[in-house]
This record gives structure tokens, C-alpha cells and sequence, in this order.
């Protein structure tokens, strides 16, 4: 067999796939380089800080999930088999995916972002399960922290718009208590709204 060095950017690579004896790495640009090291290998000499094993097949880079972190954290605990088992066997069930079919949708597939928004939308008919409710509960109040808390929000009223915080409004109200901020209001679409507004200047 003809074999080469590569030289790839850590920046470069989307994730790694095991084959055996092989690694398969999968690139920014959609291109795959075979190596001849053990995924456990490039685990101990890859940063642990940007790239983490999510499954005894794969490594993904963390930089390159593009995605809503919810769904982000339940897919990984899936694959980790670390979400509970009825959670996990309802979402395969539900969207007829295989490990492999995550592995795609979420890290190499260029809708990537659309994908794990939808996925993120399981959780909310599952919210009456402690660890979905948990999940949902701490990423919604890591938000407030990156974010909200970096403005002025127990002056001013916050309002949310879209799907996603409609979906989450009660665990998003229940967040923005303990932070002491009101929230004016949460709609799915802000066009009713602008629409008012121009008709009334």
C-alpha cells in the first residue's frame, strides 16, 4: 500500500471515526484523511479542551458545533449512553436515527444547526422527565448568565421571541425569577408586532 504524510490543522477537523485499526478524520472542506492511529491515540494527543469523545467511535472538535446547546448536551449524553433509557429509545424511535445518522447531522452535515434545533424540540414534550426538565433548566440559566446578566436587566423588561422560547416558557419564566428580571413578554413571531408598531407611527 502507498502511504503519505498529511499535515492537517487542528482547526481543520470536524470529527474522527473510528475503523479498527484506523482513524478516519473528517475535514472542514468535506474531505477525509485515513490514519494509521487508534482513536484512543489521537484522544491522549489531541487538547482536551477543544475536542471530546462522545462515543467509543467518535471525537468531535467542540468548535465546530454549531448548534443550540440543549440539543447539543442530550445528542452527546445519548451517544454516551448516559441519558436515561426510555429518554434515549423515544428519540430514536421517534426520529428513526442511528448513531451514525447523529454523527452526521449534527458535526458533518452543513444544516447542522437547523438539525440540532429540531432535535432540541424533543426535549420540550419530554419535560416532565427529571433529567430533560434538568437539562433545559441549567443550559436556559447558563444563557442568563452569558448573557442577560450582561445588561441592564432588573430596569428593563426582557422579551423573548421565537419558537424555542415559547416551547421552554415556563422553565424560562421560572429562570428569570431567580435572576430577578420580568419578562414582558414571549411570542413566536415578532412581524405582529412590527406591524402594530409602524401602523401606530
Amino acid at each position: 500500500a502507498d502511504y503519505k504524510v498529511s499535515l492537517v490543522k487542528i482547526s481543520d477537523i470536524v470529527y474522527l471515526e473510528s475503523e479498527g485499526e484506523y482513524v478516519r478524520m473528517h475535514l472542514i472542506d468535506g474531505s477525509t484523511i485515513t490514519t494509521l492511529f487508534r482513536l484512543k491515540n489521537m484522544e491522549a494527543a489531541l487538547p482536551s479542551e477543544l475536542f471530546m469523545r462522545v462515543h467509543r467511535s467518535y471525537i468531535v472538535n467542540l468548535r465546530m458545533i454549531k448548534a443550540y446547546v440543549k440539543g447539543r448536551i442530550f445528542l452527546s449524553d445519548v451517544l454516551k449512553d448516559l441519558a436515561p433509557r426510555e429518554v434515549a429509545q423515544a428519540f430514536f424511535d421517534e426520529y428513526k436515527l442511528t448513531p451514525d445518522d447523529i454523527m452526521d447531522a449534527v458535526y458533518s452535515n452543513p444544516k447542522a444547526n437547523h438539525n440540532l434545533r429540531n432535535y432540541s424540540f424533543f426535549l420540550a414534550d419530554h419535560l416532565d422527565n427529571d433529567y430533560v426538565h434538568e437539562i433545559v433548566d441549567r443550559e436556559i440559566m447558563r444563557f442568563f448568565q452569558r448573557n442577560i446578566s450582561q445588561y441592564d436587566y432588573k430596569g428593563n423588561p426582557v422579551c423573548f421571541v421565537g419558537q424555542v422560547a415559547c416551547s421552554y416558557s415556563e422553565i424560562l419564566i421560572s429562570v428569570a425569577s431567580r435572576f430577578g428580571a420580568t419578562i414582558k413578554k414571549i411570542v413566536r413571531n415578532s412581524m405582529p408586532g412590527l406591524v402594530a408598531y409602524h401602523k401606530e407611527n
